[in-house]
């Protein structure tokens, strides 16, 4: 089923890395599809709780009291976006997420725009295992669509560990890391073209919804 990558984001990028045959049945061939489970519908739970919290003045549950700490820094600030979608094409250059060019997707759960700068905030509902590479990319795509930014203040907030993991981004510093995000994906555009998918156990294979894998 040879056919070119025509799309990516961070999450079907790591996907692959991870099992380029889950990713094979999960997006190209597309005969499962991911399991919803406990962890991860409480994981939208709690964006979804943070999401109507700081854009639209939504009390915060009770069961999720413990994020309103994270809620009050920004419900007063003005040029805040929550849950922002944006996307680039092929050549780098901005368009609409849903545009039939865009190369690359991804969803920003918080930014805080200033003139030069901004604040790029992720939350992150399980184990701390920065992914720093999910944030460049993202901070890439900020810096394409907003010219007059220099810097990017980015960091995943733990919300069940209260903890931040943050870093600043100048524009230099990004594209830089973006050559060898490129060179990830470009493996990914390879195995399209090849249509090879070798199974690759790891510690997933567990929840993995790919149950004809002898590894599942």
């Amino acid at each position: 089923m040879n056919q070119p990558l025509k799309s990516w984001s961070h999450t079907w990028l790591k996907t692959y890395e991870n099992c380029p045959r889950k990713y094979q049945a999960l997006k190209v061939t597309k005969e499962v599809k991911e399991d919803d489970s406990k962890f991860s519908s409480e994981g939208k739970d709690i964006h979804r709780a943070l999401e109507h919290a700081i854009g639209h003045g939504a009390d915060i549950p009770s069961k999720f009291s413990y994020l309103e700490k994270y809620v009050k820094p920004f419900r007063s600030k003005r040029n805040v976006l929550v849950e922002q979608r944006y996307a680039l094409r092929e050549d780098f250059s901005p368009c609409e997420f849903f545009a039939k060019d865009a190369w690359v997707r991804s969803v920003a759960d918080l930014v805080l725009l200033k003139s030069s700068t901004a604040l790029l905030l992720d939350w992150k509902t399980g184990k701390i295992r920065p992914e720093r590479a999910q944030l460049v990319i993202m901070a890439f795509m900020l810096f394409q669509h907003y010219p007059a930014l220099k810097d990017i203040t980015a960091g995943f907030v733990w919300v069940k560990h209260d903890e931040i993991t943050r870093f600043t981004l100048t524009r230099e510093e990004v594209a830089e890391e973006w050559s060898e995000i490129i060179h990830r994906v470009k493996e990914l555009e390879r195995a399209c073209l090849e249509d090879v998918w070798p199974m690759t156990p790891n510690g997933l294979c567990g929840y993995c919804p790919v149950m004809t894998c002898p590894h599942r």
